[in-house]
């Protein structure tokens, strides 16, 4: 079922208006989504996962040391830093929108950063609930 869902969702693309919805596709993707993603990672590696016990396994197993900026860096200068950048990429959109597409292309473009964010949410909110997992509230 996963691959026909995957199908019938890509056979968009290869339709007479496919280059546009492609288009479209990236630039949400890109500017909105992968930034989106990137800070969730670094707050999970960070915070979550301890930056530390990462240090140390890097160092176990290559011989190499990360150190102690490593740490603060992927727990507070990149999420911020990312994060700015996704406020600023959604402030610049709601200035001057992507142009030369039609609102319902917008539209489109919003729900698939809206989608990966409820993705988002969901993968972080349904493993808590799972014993033997990761407790996001006695890490943090």
């Amino acid at each position: 079922t996963t691959c026909l869902v995957c199908f019938l969702f890509g056979l968009m693309y290869v339709t007479a208006g496919g280059h546009h919805l492609l288009e479209v596709a990236d630039h949400y993707l890109s500017a909105y989504s992968l930034l989106l993603v990137g800070a969730v990672e670094c707050m999970f590696v960070g915070w979550a996962y301890d930056s530390f016990a990462l240090s140390e396994e890097v160092r176990r197993h290559s011989g190499q040391a990360l150190g102690h900026i490593w740490a603060a860096l992927i727990k507070y200068v990149c999420p911020v830093n990312l994060s700015i950048l996704l406020l600023y990429n959604i402030f610049q959109e709601i200035r001057t929108p992507f142009s030369g597409v039609p609102t319902w292309a917008t539209l489109f473009g919003w729900a698939i950063f809206v989608g990966s964010l409820l993705f988002i949410l969901y993968a972080v909110i349904k493993p808590m609930h799972l014993p033997g997992t990761i407790n996001l509230t006695t890490c943090c």
